[in-house]
């Protein structure tokens, strides 16, 4: 199992902070320079621990292992065999260990929680001695080998005397583990000796508490493998004591050992092992503990030698079946050990916890093996270190294989994705313990650019120096744990062809097998969740125009959304390339030069108005509450992408001051249905204010070239029986999907071993895990949300039968009446952050606030007068503009609410937040759907009162008043298609729901957060107002047919034409087109 190497604080030991609840040790440091801070204690002492989480399992860094080979003798006329050396790091920081009291080395927290450690600490004052001479008069003066061991209760550890923090100063500990007085020498041992907790075998003694200077440990290695602990050590400064610090002291301990273990390599003989001994090494030696985390420490070796270190226990080097093939490759597979499966000889238990040492000369490892094909017995011996120089390092393991080949080819991959290592997660078969720099999720587009690498082999021989080859590779992937493998993956961009996985850049190819260190450069495609595949299949192959001009575009001439014509504060794009648009407020110009954003023709009645009705706001204003007096954005120093709900969408945002234009990439690879909001600021910093914003959306759906307005057509059902062409579809909408499970993408670099010669295993893996995130199931779809009167989207919402079913688990928005059913049944979509996290405001806030903050959505944060706070988003009464209330933001020349202004078309407003050529309509726009030949629900009844509701089962069983058809996925509501009275035919409404605009709870689950709601509805905001008063409401439209089989909240049936609600909501929009 592969162990991260992250720190994490262990269950059980840390959990509990490891509370000493201690007082003092102070007697034997009272006297000396620390004493005069001891003026009392701050607080008991305690500390927290983290462990090395094991050691790595056997198997070499992918770049930097360090291998050796040697020939070994043998008696018997035995087959040359090699012994081959492999170091690798012992893993660091991560789970409390286990102070094992026999030879495991340490992998898990389990069992610490039932041994003890030892703990030292110097008191010092000022700052730590930096040279060896004063570090010699210091003593162990606040604690000296204090057994520190779990509490009977389990709540707590408890040391044999107490402590506390000091008034003042510096304290720098020293701990261990297991403790010293848990050892019971080899000699004492009886047959079947155990010690509950304790360590059976060997010995280790802490310096003397009249010792000066660093503490040491003193430690004799058991003979018997199992029972050599795997020693442990940690040390930690803590400063400052007269600051009352009462937090825990971290302990962060690391082997103190080296671990050497011994298997097959490749292709060893079959047969048994039946001894393993090491011999002439040093058995006893004493470590100084570091002064620092950054160190070490040190060892030296005692000169006496002691008994060879021997495990006398049969293993069988065999495999398990029999591999098949044709007889000559039957009897050669059956005689030796399959290679992708090597025996473990000494390794687990039989371990051998050593002293890190340089090995002298006559150090040797003898193997007594019996072979299998003759019988006989063989003594394999090796000397690992000829001329005394061979190191066994603190924290390594040193793995010894033996095997038939005097050559070991270890193939590496280095392996970065933007500047960023990756870590392999398995070379040949064994897993890496290593830790990657670069953090991230492979993105659901299983676009990876920005990707290079060195791909080679180190090549190792017997009685020859290490080098470096270069050797034919083959990149595949797997998404089925490594059933199968391609080297080429299926992506929606490039339809009907297959894409290789690596896609190098020509100038940076290898040239020729010298340049094994030269790095290759270019992109990655891995396999793409199915979602986003559909998703983004909608745009290929390219079919839409004007594709000529898009498809020239460059980074340097990038293509005009506006094409000179008007601009807007919402752009589409439907298709790849370079983009740009002026940085101009909204629809504030008519028309102007392409590629320039200076100059043109005002549109005035988009920001002003001459209407002097009450609530009318005359002057538009811009992020300072001023009015807009240019029609460009002034002070820009930068343009950067807020936020998007597709991965990649829109990249490389800036802006020219030049042109006053604002550019942005969508490349092929990431071109997607979704939405990005650009803004353009006044500086550099993360501080720097947001002047104005435009929502860039992704869309398949023909709102231009391709729109054929009579599908779209609807006519008032009022007496003016007034025109409108619905936009195709509600703004910023993003087709239904189902989800994906996230996943884990494999990538394997195979590099074939064609030309090399007395090697049978011809080939070397490096494994790298990609793990992929997935998607949630979209049912309807989703759209960005508006709040009435904003020109920002906001962050969509997804609903599914599980977000549906999960609203149980939820608590009431209003925690002093019942549950709303159907309320919490929505998910936030995700979404990718720019400069800023998309989240919640306080409502009623100016105009230009929110225009500075088009990443918040304002609701009510349980404050004053719920329904008030709640109500509006906007209070500008503070404002230069002096008005709390104003109906005119969607459309500059509304003066009015009621019936008489369901049909008002003014101006479209600065504010609108429809691209150019469209425009948010009156609620009128929405009265016109019935039967061609029956009744128009228009909201009057026949007698011309208004009758504003209509219950939805009365027209959606077929006939004459076949109006309202509800389309379902399954047994839950996907939208609803409405017909047209003035075409007969349906236009698709999808049941997006909303975004909530607060609550009366306090409950966590709402703290700092906004959601969406309301599943299976589908509400449409417009521009027209209910009555106007103080606190007049905008007018929507919706649908609502949730049925929850409950008594109190009784099955919904209503198709509303017109409703009043509270402007804080974030609702959906559908655009209609301007009049031509």
């Amino acid at each position: 199992m592969r162990r991260s190497s992250m720190p994490r604080l262990m269950s059980g030991f840390a959990a509990g902070m490891l509370t000493f609840v201690l007082s003092s040790c102070f007697s034997s440091c009272v006297d000396d320079t620390f004493g005069k801070y001891g003026q009392g204690a701050s607080g008991p002492l305690s500390f927290a621990v983290n462990v090395p989480d094991g050691w790595t399992n056997g198997s070499t860094r992918a770049a930097d292992a360090d291998i050796s080979i040697k020939k070994m003798s043998q008696s018997g006329g035995l087959q040359q065999l090699y012994l081959v050396t492999e170091v690798s790091e012992a893993a660091v920081e991560a789970a409390a260990s286990d102070a094992v009291t026999r030879g495991t080395p340490v992998t898990s927290g389990d069992k610490f929680i039932e041994q003890s450690f030892g703990l030292s600490a110097i008191c010092y004052a000022g700052g730590w001695p930096d040279n060896s001479e004063e570090e010699k008069q210091l003593t162990t003066n606040f604690a000296h080998n204090l057994r520190v061991k779990k509490s009977p209760t389990g709540t707590e550890w408890i040391p044999q005397s107490k402590l506390d923090w000091l008034g003042s100063g510096n304290i720098k500990f020293f701990a261990y583990s297991p403790y010293s007085e848990d050892f019971k020498p080899d000699n004492e041992l009886g047959s079947g000796d155990e010690t509950e907790n304790g360590v059976a075998g060997g010995n280790l003694s802490h310096s003397a508490p009249t010792a000066s200077g660093i503490p040491t440990l003193t430690y004799t290695v058991s003979t018997v493998a199992k029972n050599q602990p795997d020693l442990m050590v940690a040390v930690s400064d803590v400063h400052d004591q007269g600051k009352g610090n009462n937090g825990a002291v971290q302990l962060q301990f690391r082997h103190a050992l080296t671990a050497v273990t011994v298997k097959t390599g490749k292709e060893m003989l079959k047969g048994i092992i039946k001894e393993v001994t090491f011999s002439d090494v040093y058995g006893k030696g004493t470590y100084q503990f570091a002064t620092n985390a950054d160190n070490l420490g040190s060892w030296t070796t005692d000169g006496e030698r002691p008994e060879d270190f021997t495990i006398a226990r049969e293993v069988a080097v065999s495999n398990t079946e029999d591999t098949g093939g044709t007889e000559d490759t039957q009897e050669k597979e059956n005689n030796y050990v399959d290679p992708d499966n090597p025996v473990s000889i000494v390794d687990g238990e039989f371990t051998l916890m050593m002293i890190p040492q340089t090995l002298p000369k006559e150090a040797k490892l003898t193997i007594e093996f019996v072979n299998e094909m003759t019988g006989r017995e063989h003594t394999l011996t090796a000397n690992l270190s000829p001329e005394g120089k061979t190191k066994w390092e603190i924290g390594k393991k040193v793995t010894y294989s033996v095997s038939t080949n005097g050559i070991a080819i270890t193939p590496v991959v280095e392996l970065s994705i933007n500047g960023q290592k990756v870590a392999p997660f398995s070379v040949d078969g064994e897993e890496i313990d290593e830790e990657s720099e670069w953090k991230d999720s492979l993105c659901i587009s299983g676009y990876l650019p920005n990707v290079d690498f060195i791909a080679y082999a180190k090549v190792a021989q017997a009685d020859q120096p290490e080098d470096k080859v270069a050797l034919p590779y083959v990149i595949e992937c797997s998404t089925d744990n490594g059933k199968t493998w391609n080297s080429t993956v299926s992506m929606a961009h490039v339809p009907d062809a297959a894409v290789n996985i690596w896609n190098p850049v020509a100038e940076t190819a290898r040239a020729s097998d010298e340049d094994v260190d030269k790095r290759v450069s270019g992109v990655m495609f891995l396999p793409q969740q199915l979602a986003y595949y559909k998703m983004q299949k909608e745009f290929f192959p390219l079919n839409f125009t004007p594709a000529s001009g898009v498809a020239a575009s460059t980074k340097d001439a990038p293509y005009d959304l506006t094409q000179g014509d008007e601009t807007a504060n919402c752009y589409i794009v439907n298709q790849p390339g370079y983009y740009s648009f002026p940085a101009i407020y909204g629809n504030a110009r008519k028309s102007g030069k392409p590629g320039d954003g200076n100059g043109g023709v005002l549109n005035q009645g988009a920001y002003s108005s001459n209407e002097e009705a009450q609530y009318v706001l005359k002057k538009f204003v811009k992020h300072d509450d001023l009015p807009i007096d240019d029609i460009h954005v002034k002070g820009v120093k930068r343009a950067a992408l807020v936020w998007q709900d597709a991965p990649g969408l829109v990249t490389d945002v800036s802006y020219d001051e030049t042109t006053n234009m604002v550019k942005f990439h969508v490349a092929k690879e990431t071109l997607t249905q979704g939405n990005a909001v650009i803004a353009v600021l006044d500086g550099e910093g993360d501080d720097a204010t947001i002047l104005w914003s435009w929502h860039i959306w992704a869309t398949h759906y023909p709102w231009y070239a391709g729109y054929n307005k009579e599908d779209y057509k609807v006519q008032s059902g009022h007496e003016d029986k007034q025109e409108f062409y619905l936009a195709p579809c509600n703004l910023g909408y993003c087709d239904s999907h189902k989800g994906d499970s996230s996943r884990t993408i494999q990538v394997r670099f195979r590099f074939i071993l064609e030309d090399v010669v007395d090697i049978e295993h011809k080939e070397r893996i490096v494994i790298f895990h990609f793990p992929q995130p997935g998607i949630v199931e979209s049912l309807a779809g989703d759209n960005t949300y508006f709040q009435w009167g904003r020109k920002d989207p906001m962050l969509p919402g997804v609903y599914n039968a599980e977000t549906i079913n999960n609203e149980k688990l939820l608590p009431s928005p209003d925690e002093n009446q019942k549950p709303v059913k159907g309320q919490l049944t929505m998910a936030n979509k995700k979404y990718y952050p720019g400069i800023r996290e998309f989240g919640r405001g306080v409502s009623r806030v100016p105009i230009g606030e929110a225009i500075k903050n088009p990443h918040l959505h304002y609701m009510n944060i349980k404050k004053g007068d719920y329904n008030d706070d709640r109500s509006h988003w906007h209070n500008g009464e503070n404002a230069d503009y002096k008005l709390a209330q104003i109906i005119n933001l969607w459309d500059s020349q509304l003066s009015g609410g009621g019936q008489q202004y369901w049909h008002f078309e003014g101006a479209k407003s600065v504010y609108d937040p429809s691209p150019a050529g469209y425009h948010i309509p009156p609620v009128n726009a929405f009265t016109g759907f019935g039967a061609p030949s029956g009744e128009v629900l228009n909201g009057k009844d026949a007698g011309g009162q208004n009758h504003n509701e209509y219950k939805i089962s009365d027209y959606d069983k077929g006939g004459e008043n076949f109006v309202i058809q509800c389309v379902l996925e399954g047994k839950y509501i996907k939208g609803w298609k409405l017909r047209s009275a003035a075409t007969g035919k349906f236009i698709f409404f999808p049941g997006c729901g909303l975004r909530d605009m607060g609550e009366k709870n306090n409950d966590p689950y709402f703290k700092d957060r906004t959601w969406a709601a309301h599943a299976q509805l589908t509400f449409i905001a417009t521009s027209s107002m209910s009555p106007v008063n103080a606190t007049a409401q905008n007018t929507i439209i919706y649908l609502d047919q949730r049925d929850y089989g409950m008594v109190d909240n009784p099955t919904h049936d209503a198709f509303v034409v017109r409703a009043g609600t509270n402007k804080a909501y974030g609702f959906s929009v559908r655009p209609v087109r301007d009049p031509e």
